[in-house]
């Protein structure tokens, strides 16, 4: 059984520290990446989460590169997409011992609650790789089973810059227990004929996560009670018909290095 650890407070710079050693690279030979997360380790077998959007193609195009440098290939057979959620799990082998992060709970985030996101932001046209970044912010809302803002399993949503390239990295609340992984920022567009709409998006400011709880119910074959402790976020009809198209994978949101004026402009990793 997969179950949320006990952790006392840290400090910002502790949580940090404490982080950057069970966050990954995902990296690809297209130059694109991801990020992910240490979760298991039996053996010398490790699972890392991440996003299904970051690992969705050709496996063997993809390696993990772990804190101290190391390079590994993701093991064949290993990706394991959670049913209905942009998350999965994929493995990797290894004999070093690497730290595994400590898993919270999700369901008892608040409204303003402190929450820190992290990641290897990609490249671009003033950094040529991929640098471990690490960003403070605080929950806007919570509703990890609400179905109008559970599209794909993201019913976190956070105040917190997330960058591109730091999708399926770590959400961690002051403890520094895993709270959740990024995945999506919202965008708004300008609705003007007259101008390319792909190069007038503007980001609002709010993320979206998948609650760890997801995760942990996957992981133990369960399913969830649906039980809500806090008071439900109500939905009016027009915001439930526009939370998914306004919501998209972080890296769709910004032009990569080599950026034409063209519809091509947003990665996809």
């Amino acid at each position: 059984m997969i179950q949320a650890q006990v952790a006392v407070a840290q400090t910002e710079s502790q949580v940090d520290e404490i982080t950057q050693k069970f966050t990954v690279l995902i990296d690809s030979v297209d130059s694109s990446s991801g990020s992910g997360v240490i979760v298991k380790k039996q053996g010398n077998l490790y699972s890392v989460l991440t996003n299904w959007h970051v690992v969705d193609e050709t496996i063997s195009n993809y390696k993990i590169i772990t804190s101290d440098g190391e390079s590994y290939a993701i093991n064949e057979g290993s990706v394991s997409q959670l049913p209905g959620v942009d998350a999965a799990i994929v493995q990797f082998t290894s004999n070093i011992n690497y730290p595994v992060a400590k898993l919270g709970s999700s369901q008892s985030l608040q409204r303003n609650q402190k929450v820190y996101s992290a990641g290897f932001p990609g490249r671009s046209f003033a950094i040529k790789r991929p640098i471990y970044h690490f960003v403070p912010g605080k929950v806007i809302f919570n509703a990890p089973y609400l179905k109008p803002i559970s599209v794909k399993g993201y019913g976190l949503v956070y105040d917190n810059a997330v960058l591109p390239g730091m999708s399926g990295g770590p959400i961690l609340n002051e403890k520094g227990e895993l709270v959740g992984i990024n995945g999506k920022v919202e965008i708004f567009s300008y609705d003007t004929p007259k101008l390319n709409p792909e190069f007038y998006r503007i980001r609002t400011g709010r993320s979206l996560g998948i609650p760890i709880q997801t995760y942990i119910l996957w992981a133990n074959n369960s399913k969830p009670n649906h039980t809500v402790t806090q008071a439900p976020f109500v939905l009016t009809s027009p915001f439930q018909t526009n939370i998914s198209d306004k919501f998209i994978p972080v890296e769709n949101y910004y032009l990569n290095e080599n950026a034409k004026f063209n519809t091509n402009n947003f990665k996809l990793k």
